[in-house]
């Protein structure tokens, strides 16, 4: 699967064309963004970007990546607003209501037979 957070990074790349500036817009280290760079063509198998002095130049199937990525994120943003209603058009739902809220056990001083007020437990 290939992480949201190296296409990310990808499109700042190809935003700013170099590792270093695209670190400078990330607030990232140059070394993390080659990293990142590095594990996704690893994930997707093919090299998605030339290296060189000057800069970086996408290949074929790292254009495809940042499209598709620019694709996502319109959605993204495009959906961004409707989580007013409990099922939207994008296919947010809200999540279940959960129990861990609830004590697993009664509160001490609740009458409780292991309440804190009393020395031993009463009898059932």
């Amino acid at each position: 699967m290939i992480d949201v957070q190296r296409l990310r990074v990808l499109r700042a790349v190809a935003e700013h064309g170099s590792f270093n500036r695209a670190a400078g817009a990330l607030l990232l280290t140059p070394s993390a963004v080659s990293q990142h760079i590095a594990a996704l063509e690893r994930t997707v198998g093919h090299p998605v970007a030339v290296r060189s002095t000057r800069g970086v130049t996408l290949t074929e199937p790292g254009r495809l990546l940042v499209e598709a990525a620019e694709s996502i994120s319109r959605r993204r943003l495009s959906c961004a607003g409707t989580r007013s209603s409990p099922v939207s058009t994008c296919g947010w739902r809200p999540p279940p209501p959960t129990t861990s809220s609830r004590r697993p056990w009664p509160r001490p001083g609740s009458g409780s037979p292991w309440s804190r007020t009393s020395r031993s437990p009463r009898p059932l």
